[in-house]
């Protein structure tokens, strides 16, 4: 007779009172004081699951989380899956802190590339943070929308936004610019938790300025402050429309102004016959639109973007 075995397949789901909480809002504490001109600040959500922090009923935090496998670094858009380094340091005309040496071992040097991710916010005049400070989560996936889901557990019931935020804008006068990393202003955003934040010191509504399809830019009034408010792509390529019934104005518009003999060739052509080479063509001019976005709300602060590259680069 053959023998017996038991098959045991593992979906990875993340219970619901398991509460995470962000392990590094308080990065600056880490390093020298360097900087204290900061003019902009980016706002993200939480991130994710393989790099928070777990705690337990006693607040103790009782499992750091680091998998290498996947992960960049131990810090903000520390996912292989994000490219928002890459995006940030072209727009900045620096280097990617992602792309480090090697250790003598032939492995990443994760640190290093951590050193190099604040070192270049910090010659950038830019703090980070997101909005939220401990959440739960539904599944072990990425998307805002499986953060802070409604339970009656002890992790939903303990969720909390990140207070801390009112914090930098006290400390730090001169920054006049505010970026958040997602497009999408309602329930499970970045902007949506900043709003829970920061409620009773936002004094008016933000009036988006919704151009080329999407939402882009507001005047934010904080505190008698003002803030230039962009709203960036979410740095990941998939994000840009461009199949047979589905396309961002701001990226036709891109296309159209800087490689407009390649948008005539593709304008036309079902999705499903591009060639490679066409679906080749159009993933990079996807990736060099995110950081012409970048670009244009960090660099240029430019409150009319509508995806037109002029050709002196405005």
């Amino acid at each position: 007779m053959g023998s017996k075995f038991t098959l045991t397949i593992t979906i990875d789901l993340m219970p619901l009172d398991d509460l995470e909480q962000h392990p590094f809002l308080d990065y600056r504490n880490e390093m020298p004081p360097r900087n204290s001109k900061y003019r902009s600040l980016i706002i993200g959500s939480f991130p994710v699951y393989s790099l928070t922090n777990s705690v337990n009923l006693n607040n103790e935090v009782i499992q750091q989380r680091f998998h290498p496998n996947d992960s960049l670094m131990r810090f903000f858009y520390g996912s292989v899956k994000s490219g928002f380094w890459k995006y940030l340091s072209s727009a900045l005309q620096a280097h990617d802190p992602t792309d480090t040496p090697a250790l003598p071992n032939g492995e990443p040097d994760f640190s290093l590339r951590r050193r190099e991710a604040i070192n270049l916010l910090e010659d950038n005049n830019i703090l980070m943070t997101d909005s939220l400070y401990r959440t739960n989560r539904f599944e072990n996936r990425d998307e805002d929308k499986n953060l802070w889901r409604p339970s009656d557990t002890f992790a939903y019931q303990n969720s909390q936004t990140n207070l801390k935020i009112m914090e930098y804008l006290e400390e730090f006068p001169t920054i006049d610019g505010l970026f958040f990393t997602a497009t999408v202003t309602a329930s499970k955003s970045p902007f949506f938790w900043f709003r829970q934040a920061m409620r009773g010191h936002i004094e008016q509504p933000p009036n988006w300025n919704f151009i080329a399809g999407r939402r882009w830019h507001s005047i934010l009034k904080i505190d008698s402050r003002y803030y230039q408010t962009f709203l960036l792509p979410t740095p990941k390529p998939r994000g840009i429309h461009f199949t047979d019934n589905q396309r961002l104005e701001s990226f036709v518009n891109y296309l159209q102004s800087i490689d407009n003999d390649f948008y005539k060739e593709i304008a036309h052509i079902p999705k499903a016959t591009r060639t490679p080479i066409q679906n080749t063509m159009l993933s990079a001019h996807r990736e060099a639109f995110l950081v012409e976005c970048f670009r244009q709300a960090i660099v240029l602060r430019n409150q009319d973007f509508n995806g037109t590259v002029l050709p002196n680069g405005a």
